[in-house]
């Protein structure tokens, strides 16, 4: 991402999904010739887990859900809220700041909330 990136601006999409996953919480495309799956990640502790597809959290909330999860576990505070007139704001607060977003879906809104975290840094990978 560059600094001119707007998270607002982000559409749905596997694109904007790897954005997320790979800045917040280090997602790299795995190596097959390595018997990778498809997408790594790192585990507490030391080694990776695979992942055979990209979660696609700015389109489907029950992966929104996961990613917040990890989030929180993190020690971030995630809140979603309805928008009029037809849409949700995300509020993603940690003891140093807090940044939002609003999207047609809480999906989006989410993963835009979460992007910006990582440009105001406010989010870094673990």
């Amino acid at each position: 991402m560059n600094r001119h990136f707007d998270p607002d601006q982000s559409p749905p999409g596997p694109k904007t999904d790897l954005l997320l996953l790979h800045h917040v919480f280090d997602w790299k495309p795995g190596i097959a010739a390595f018997g990778q799956a498809a997408y790594v990640v790192p585990v507490k502790g030391g080694g990776i887990s695979n992942e055979p597809i990209l979660w696609p959290v700015s389109v489907d909330w029950a992966y929104a859900q996961k990613a917040i999860g990890l989030l929180e576990g993190r020690g971030f505070h995630i809140n979603v809220a309805p928008d009029s007139p037809s849409g949700f704001v995300v509020r993603i607060t940690c003891v140093i700041g807090a940044v939002e977003s609003r999207a047609e879906t809480p999906a989006l809104a989410f993963t835009r909330a979460a992007l910006k975290g990582v440009v105001t840094c406010l989010i870094v990978k673990n």
